[in-house]
Order: C-alpha cells, then structure tokens, then sequence
C-alpha cells in the first residue's frame, strides 16, 4: 500500500484523531470485542506508535495502526 498524491491528505480533516498508546488498551480491547471479535491482536503492536484513534464523545469508536514495524 502506498500513498501516491500526497496533496489529497490538505483535503482530510483529521482534528480529532488521536495516538492510541499502551494507556489505552483497554479501551482498545473492548472496542474490538464488541465489534471485531475474532480479530487478532497483540498489544505489543501498540509500541509501534503507529496506532491512532477517534471518539465519539468519550468512547473509543474507530482506531487504525500497523501490524509490522521495522
């Protein structure tokens, strides 16, 4: 996957997305049990600092990383 015009990124409003870290993991696992059960999920993915989020009001409701870093 790559991204290949990076001017389309100026179009995005990304105010609300925030760094998902270590902190927020249980938040993150409940998340995903409730709407993605059967995923697979290591929290060492989060040390990565690739992973990123939004809330709806308080509560975790979408989040986005990578599974390998190097």
């Amino acid at each position: 996957m790559a991204l290949v015009n990076k001017a389309r990124l100026n179009t995005i409003d990304d105010s609300r997305v925030e760094p998902i870290t270590v902190a927020h993991l249980h938040e993150l696992e409940a998340l995903y049990c409730v709407s993605y059960p059967e995923n697979w999920f290591d929290p060492r993915m989060l040390e990565t600092g690739c992973y990123y989020g939004i809330r709806q009001g308080t509560s975790l409701v979408c989040v986005a990383g990578i599974h390998v870093y190097s």
